[in-house]
């Protein structure tokens, strides 16, 4: 995640692009705004930033002292229903015959294994669980605007999409431990192998530990490989640079799914805002099946959705 923080990794393709279509850029210091012209064409690009607020992370489009670069868009802000409201996307996935985990409000049964989710909200947040199919019956009331979702486990996958269009994609495996044989799972988190690393505190894993019936004072034996997160963001990722997408890397069957459900969440956006950028958070599975979550209709911006994205609103025909 830390290259999409970078600018110059989001102001090399535009430059790259302006060079081979003869277009001219302006770059604005003090706001950092960025004009794309092309001909009689100009496009403003609004920056935004993320900074932490007091409820966690949040997105602006104003340069302040505060907070990383994360891409411009030629637009302020866009919303829709989908995009706003998980059901509202889940149920559109269903209407479209797209594939998304079951759910519900009332507990999903004596055999699926379920997350408790937010209708709102990203980054992760407001998402408990996993927890075991029996708990389900032993729930507490269901908390106010949420949600039961079977859990599919497998890699965090966010593709970014221009239009009905995939651009980008980054799958992430699932964070683990190796048992040894001899050391707890706290203990496997808690070493540090030296100056490249830090000790991790088992506290934020205790769920899908006790998911997998484990917990961070097992002795895993040898060679047994222990969850330890799930999300496509965790406490436990390791430090990337450089660009997660492995679009040209997937398996030609995960890429047509992506591909063929493009129209569909083309076609949940308002034909007025057509041309937007947009997230799918989805889940791919052992068996090589994508489960789409949600839609985010604010987010982050790939460095690889400007050519695509200038290309169709400078040079495209009108």
């Amino acid at each position: 995640m830390h290259f999409l923080f970078q600018p110059l990794n989001h102001l090399r393709p535009i430059r790259a692009w302006a060079a081979s279509r003869g277009a001219k850029l302006a770059l604005d210091a003090e706001t950092f705004a960025l004009q794309v012209s092309l001909g009689d064409r100009t496009c403003h690009f609004v920056p935004r930033f993320s900074i932490r607020t007091p409820n966690g992370f949040a997105y602006t489009n104003v340069l302040g002292d505060q907070g990383s670069f994360v891409g411009w868009l030629p637009y302020e802000v866009r919303r829709w229903p989908a995009a706003v409201d998980k059901l509202n996307f889940k149920q559109w996935c269903v209407d479209q015959g797209l594939r998304t985990p079951q759910w519900g409000v009332e507990p999903l049964g004596p055999t699926l294994d379920f997350l408790i989710k937010g209708r709102r909200g990203s980054f992760g947040q407001g998402i408990t669980g996993p927890y075991p199919a029996a708990h389900g019956a032993s729930m507490a009331e269901l908390p106010v605007d949420c949600f039961y979702e079977a859990f599919k486990f497998g890699q965090a996958a966010k593709a970014w999409y221009w239009r009905d269009r995939p651009v980008a994609v980054e799958v992430v495996a699932p964070p683990h431990v190796v048992g040894d044989g001899r050391r707890s799972i706290e203990a496997l988190l808690g070493e540090v192998r030296g100056s490249f690393d830090k000790a991790y505190s088992p506290a934020n894993a205790g769920q899908i530990l006790a998911w997998q019936g484990m917990a961070a004072s097992d002795v895993p034996a040898a060679g047994r490989k222990v969850w330890i997160g799930y999300k496509y963001v965790s406490d436990y990722d390791a430090p990337v640079f450089s660009d997660r997408d492995k679009w040209d890397k997937l398996d030609p069957a995960v890429r047509q799914q992506l591909l063929d459900a493009g129209p569909a969440f083309h076609r949940a956006i308002p034909a007025q805002i057509a041309h937007s950028v947009y997230t799918i958070d989805a889940v791919l599975d052992p068996h090589g099946l994508v489960w789409f979550l949600e839609m985010n209709c604010h987010p982050m911006v790939h460095p690889k959705v400007y050519a695509v994205m200038l290309e169709d609103l400078l040079h495209s025909p009108a």
